[in-house]
């Protein structure tokens, strides 16, 4: 196995789609979706308190394409633990430590912890889902659509605007990846 050594973040030089990679791919469908629901605005946490987003946001892997790339794994020599996916989730750009997700034998997850405290100062955030295998193969950091964060409501009145905001999902945030050849 060959390893390029790349400084960490940069992105591998882009390969040409030739006619015979595209014939495979229409061929096998080897589709691998990340798709992430989430809310479209979470609640601000003040003090020590940690406001949990509600609903928790949730991530599914989608395709045949999951179960091909472990089975083509464990061919090749990886364990099921190798062979496994792994997540973590966090609100990007910001202190606190990404969450790992767990995913165990499963085809998705929920980030049940989340929350934004009150020292990040962002009106909008979006959350990251970094990706790879258990042997350390990246699979990739998929980004939400924006959030909106809002402040507590007051005791007295909570705008619609807001109540609309909590009870409403997103569900147009999905990432597609396509199997190369072998690699994804």
């Amino acid at each position: 196995m060959a390893w390029i050594k790349r400084k960490f973040g940069e992105r591998p030089p882009p390969k040409r789609l030739t006619r015979e990679a595209m014939r495979n791919y229409l061929k096998e469908r080897g589709d691998q979706t990340v798709l992430i629901l989430h809310a479209k605005v979470a609640q601000k946490s003040y003090g020590n308190e940690k406001r949990f987003f509600c609903p928790p946001p949730c991530v599914y892997l989608m395709g045949s394409g999951w179960k091909k790339k472990k089975e083509q794994m464990e061919r090749d020599g990886c364990s099921e633990q190798e062979s496994q996916p792994c997540a973590f989730i966090g609100i990007g750009n910001s202190d606190q430590e990404m969450q790992q997700l767990n995913l165990e034998g499963k085809n998705y997850c929920t980030a049940k912890t989340l929350y934004i405290s009150d020292s990040d100062k962002r009106k909008h955030f979006m959350l990251s889902v970094k990706m790879f295998y258990g042997n350390s193969d990246d699979i990739g950091v998929f980004l939400s659509k924006r959030i909106k964060v809002i402040s507590k409501p007051s005791k007295k009145k909570q705008s619609l605007k807001n109540a609309d905001y909590i009870k409403t999902f997103r569900t147009d945030c999905m990432h597609c990846l396509r199997n190369k050849g072998g690699s994804v």
